[in-house]
């Protein structure tokens, strides 16, 4: 149990007090991380939602027990006036952070596009990075081809899912993490190249792509998710690194058209229906 569960998309937390709020703990002596049921924050809420203090009781907040952990403390008039608001830049909609800004989705249905993510957006003479994709940005989008810039370090879940016509994509060496169904059922897309730098890839991430031949999972990985692969019907290679020590559930419905497949040494092998 903890004050802000299930808030696991709140990016920023505004406390505008100089005195700092009493947060209640069961054991008054506990520090925060507590162990056992009862946390005053949800695991890695810290980590992923800034706090916004006074100015003036900034570095008493960094030195307190509970929001001192807190991975980034800023004063709040340090938030920009256009905060979370939505901006078109040629057609590619993105959410406006701190320093940087996220891509949300594009305004149109992309017929016969060939998508750019840029890694540096310039709106209101002002320049942005480019930090990462959100969930669902181009869900059902017609695009035709896709190049992500190198800057980008994340495709959330589910950010290409169900794009028919796309063909291609270009992925950046920056990319670190490869959401959930992040290019589920793309059934036109035959060939991915996942860089060196990517460490996680989630659960069915390229699930349903049935014109894909082969693909190689690289070495840097450290997390990879159940059945990524499944329904990927005309999949005739596959390579996975020395890094995965156990195979989730991967092609739980098959992979009839399998010729090669490379494994390092795994400690389970979940492998169904390979042909």
């Amino acid at each position: 149990m903890s004050c802000f569960s299930d808030c696991s998309a709140l990016s920023l937390l505004v406390l505008d007090s100089p005195e700092i709020p009493f947060v209640y703990m069961l054991n008054p002596e506990t520090t925060f991380p507590m162990d056992g049921n009862y946390t005053p924050f949800p695991k890695g809420f810290s980590e992923n939602c800034v706090l916004a203090v006074p100015s003036d009781a900034i570095n008493d907040y960094k030195n307190d027990d509970v929001f001192g952990l807190w991975k980034t403390i800023i004063p709040i008039d340090s938030i920009p006036a256009n905060y979370g608001q939505i901006i078109d830049v040629d057609n590619i909609l993105y959410k406006v952070g701190f320093d940087r800004l996220s891509v949300a989705g594009y305004n149109g249905d992309g017929t016969d596009v060939d998508l750019v993510i840029p890694s540096v957006v310039t709106h209101d003479n002002r320049y942005y990075s480019v930090a990462y994709i959100e969930d669902n940005a181009f869900y059902q989008k017609a695009f035709r081809t896709a190049i992500i810039e190198e800057g980008i370090a994340k495709l959330g879940n589910r950010a290409f899912e169900d794009c028919a016509s796309l063909i291609k994509v270009s992925l950046p060496n920056t990319l670190k993490e490869i959401g959930e169904s992040a290019f589920s059922c793309d059934y036109a897309l035959k060939s991915i190249d996942i860089p060196d730098g990517v460490t996680t890839i989630g659960n069915s991430a390229f699930n349903g792509c049935t014109s894909i031949t082969s693909i190689k999972i690289p070495d840097s990985i450290t997390h990879l998710g159940s059945w990524i692969l499944d329904g990927c019907n005309n999949l005739q290679q596959t390579q996975f690194p020395s890094s995965i020590k156990r195979i989730p559930i991967i092609a739980a419905q098959g992979l009839p058209a399998l010729k090669s497949l490379i494994l390092p040494v795994l400690e389970s092998l979940p492998f169904e229906g390979l042909g």
